[in-house]
């Protein structure tokens, strides 16, 4: 179950962010031929307006996603990545243009910049504490796929722990190392269509309850993820409406600074990947008349 206390630091510096934007939005649409001339003497008031403008829709764009239970963080990394853009936008005018600048303007330019780049810290800081699990170093993200497949053929394809890649596209080949079977201790070794390989050992796997766990040898040269350690593991079981396969990665990641945009590039591409994969050891990909699985992703 999703825990929206933890979207709480984020929708407030979205919140903020976009209380700021309407409020200097609206003050350089309606005033901007007065705004013009205190800032440079060449400034002409509907390069104002203009900026005005862009920075209402801006602004409301940021209030509607600040007011859902849970903002996508990819869409709040997107806010975020605009307001360093301004952020460095605005110190390369300060640099080029300062002999044409009054110095109210220069002030003026710096103090907004200063403070939309305090809302870009705190909307990465809000993102990266979505999937914080222990501490500050540990991160955990999960998947939840309803399938309408069985949850019996699904277990089955999914223990088979060396067919993987008959099921994921994104793999080229996986299979397991010479002399092993599909248990704890085993070694799974897969490559994808990228030409990355890593392995990974099976640290749990139980029939009964239909759950799988793996660890990542992220320690082995060439490991071509970002992260100092790192598990996954599955569950499959009945739900209200079929089947519901979880998905869900933990570990420690090697740049925790880039927590806030490796995480959800992360989530992305998990959603993006793994309803096919459910879908392919379901079975549904053959069956007809079928709607699409819903994967619906969420820090846990």
């Amino acid at each position: 179950m999703m825990n929206y206390h933890s979207y709480a630091p984020l929708r407030r510096a979205l919140a903020a962010n976009a209380a700021f934007s309407l409020i200097t939005g609206s003050v350089l649409a309606i005033a901007s031929a007065s705004v013009a001339p205190l800032v440079s003497v060449n400034a002409s008031p509907w390069i104002f307006a203009v900026i005005g403008a862009g920075l209402l829709l801006f602004g409301v764009f940021v209030a509607w996603l600040a007011n859902r239970p849970a903002p996508d963080p990819l869409l709040a990394l997107a806010v975020s990545i605009g307001d360093l853009t301004w952020v460095i936008g605005t110190a390369i005018l300060l640099a080029v243009a300062n002999g044409t600048l009054k110095l109210v303007g220069m002030a003026a330019m710096s103090l907004v910049a200063v403070c939309v780049l305090g809302f870009a810290i705190g909307q990465l800081r809000g993102i990266s504490r979505l999937y914080v699990k222990d501490g500050d170093s540990r991160f955990r993200v999960c998947l939840d796929i309803h399938s309408r497949g069985s949850e019996m053929a699904i277990w089955r394809n999914l223990a088979n722990l060396g067919a993987i890649s008959r099921f994921a596209p994104s793999l080229a080949s996986s299979s397991l190392r010479s002399g092993t079977e599909p248990a704890v201790g085993c070694i799974r070794d897969c490559v994808d269509k990228g030409g990355r390989s890593w392995s990974e050992r099976c640290t749990s796997i139980d029939h009964e309850k239909r759950t799988l766990v793996m660890e990542f040898l992220a320690k082995e040269p060439g490991f071509p993820f970002p992260f100092v350690e790192m598990s996954g593991g599955w569950s499959v079981r009945e739900g209200a409406r079929g089947t519901v396969v979880k998905v869900w990665w933990e570990g420690t990641p090697k740049f925790p600074l880039l927590n806030a945009l490796i995480l959800p590039l992360l989530s992305w591409q998990a959603r993006r990947q793994f309803p096919a994969v459910v879908s392919a050891m379901s079975g549904e990909s053959n069956m007809v008349n079928q709607r699409p699985l819903h994967p619906v992703i969420a820090p846990c």
